[in-house]
């Protein structure tokens, strides 16, 4: 019987893959730690300032004086 996926590779093979916190040395614990604070406090400052522009020419459009003076303002 013929595997569905193609040949398997054994179990050795993938151990170099997968990553264990309890093997790794601190100093690679702190960088990734580091860049996953980095990029979810990116993302997430990203879209909290892309909605609040949005918010506002929404509102500029829709006749709010100091949102149009808070557009201008920027520019």
């Amino acid at each position: 019987m013929m595997a569905p996926f193609g040949k398997l590779k054994s179990r050795k093979a993938m151990q170099n893959l997968n990553y264990d916190p309890r093997k790794a040395s601190l100093r690679r614990n702190a960088i990734i730690w580091f860049v996953f604070c980095v990029l979810l406090g990116g993302g997430f400052w990203y879209s909290l300032t892309t909605t609040l522009d949005d918010m506002t020419k929404r509102d500029c459009k829709a006749g709010v004086q100091r949102a149009c003076n808070s557009l201008q303002m920027q520019n």
